[in-house]
Parts: structure tokens; C-alpha cells; sequence
């Protein structure tokens, strides 16, 4: 299986004023090996094809990530995930790998949208939110492996889930960059689109850059 993002993942769509957007990525290649029963990311500075050694023979993941945006406004990130392995371990690797390669993206982004570490939800609509999620979360366990429905939306919350484990693995382990995000201020951003209907409904949002457009120009509509 192999999956080609072109400026598909959170870090991605909102570059054009990062501050510090003409700064290349550290890591340009990456895999995921399964130790025991936990998967583990390995990041590498040059391709994975000149690498002499491999930390693993057999990757769940394994992909690059070709950082232009300051030449053409674009960074290119593919994925590639081995038949091998579950659908769930390949899910959730595939997060991990492309939160680990584009997390300080990821952290300009969220520099950009939320100055500060608050979503800018109001409470009740931070309640909503939460209790959403978990629900998805419940109803995708009963379900996932009756329903093909409920079968995907596992899979998407896994890869979401891996990839905030990523960006907080990178930013973690780099003194310069970023505080690591919240769950709660990352997962904001990936509700950019839907705040368009959900911040109206709740009273509005505090938070400066929230997104939400001029009403009839929805996602939705």
C-alpha cells in the first residue's frame, strides 16, 4: 500500500507566513519497526536506499518526506505500509511516521492558527468535542470489526492518535523547537473545517485565526 500526501497532513495547508517556513525538515526519511509488541519510529537524515543498514528487515511503515515548501510552497510526504501487518498496526504507524517527519510544521501551524496554548472553544463546546470524540471511540471498538464503516473510522482515529504520539516524539526530543501540543490543542486543528458550524452553535470562538469563514461558505455546503 502506498500512500502519496501532498500537503495533506495537519502541519500542511496553512504555511504561507510560518514563521521560520523556510526551514528545511531534519528528517527526511523514516520507518516504523514493531519491537515486541510496540511500534517504534526511526528517523534518518538521507533516503532509506543509501542507508548501509536498516534498523528492521521487515517495517510496517515506511516513507519520506521532501520538505519544499520554501522553494514551491509545497512539502510532498509518502507513505508506505506493508500488507504484512494489520490494518490497525499499519493505521496507527503510518500516523506515528508522518506526525514524527512534519512535526515542527506541524508546531508553525499551530503557532499560526492558536497564539498560546488555548483552543479558543468555548466550555460547552469543549465538552461536545470531547465527548465526541470518545463516542467515536466507543461506537469504532464495538463495531470496527463488523462494520466497515465503523472498520475506517478505527482506522483514522488510530492514525490520528499515532500522529499527535509522533509530533510530540520529535518536538519532545528537540531542546529548540516547540513545547509539544496538548491532545486537546492538537486535535483543535484538525477540526479547522468543521468549527465553520460548531463554533456558531456554541456561542463563537475567543481564538484569533479560528477559521471560520463568512456563513454560506461552509465545508458543508
Amino acid at each position: 500500500m502506498r500512500l502519496t500526501l501532498v500537503a495533506l497532513s495537519v502541519a500542511a495547508a496553512f504555511l504561507c507566513c510560518a514563521d521560520g517556513a523556510g526551514t528545511a525538515a531534519t528528517y527526511h526519511s523514516g520507518m516504523v519497526c514493531m519491537e515486541g509488541t510496540s511500534p517504534t519510529v526511526h528517523l534518518f537524515p538521507h533516503p532509506l536506499a543509501d542507508l548501509p543498514h536498516l534498523p528492521c528487515e521487515e517495517s510496517v511503515v515506511q516513507g519520506h518526506y521532501n520538505d519544499t515548501i520554501a522553494a514551491t510552497g509545497w512539502s510532498f510526504l509518502t507513505l508506505e505500509g506493508n500488507s504484512n501487518h494489520t490494518d490497525e498496526h499499519i493505521a496507527a504507524a503510518a500516523g506515528l511516521l508522518e506526525g514524527a517527519l512534519t512535526a515542527h510544521r506541524i508546531a508553525q501551524h499551530i503557532g499560526n492558527i492558536r497564539r498560546g496554548s488555548s483552543t479558543g472553544f468555548p466550555p460547552l463546546m469543549t465538552a461536545f468535542v470531547e465527548e465526541n470524540f470518545g463516542w467515536m471511540e466507543a461506537q469504532a471498538a464495538e463495531h470496527g470489526k463488523s462494520d466497515g464503516y465503523w472498520h475506517q473510522v478505527k482506522l483514522l482515529l488510530l492514525q490520528l492518535r499515532g500522529m499527535y504520539e509522533g509530533v510530540n516524539s520529535t518536538l519532545s526530543s528537540d531542546a529548540s523547537a516547540a513545547a509539544p501540543p496538548s491532545w486537546r490543542l492538537f486535535y483543535s486543528m484538525a477540526l479547522l473545517g468543521d468549527q465553520d458550524d460548531l463554533c456558531p452553535a456554541f456561542g463563537g470562538c475567543s481564538s484569533p485565526g479560528r477559521g471560520v469563514r463568512e456563513k454560506g461558505d461552509s465545508h458543508c455546503r
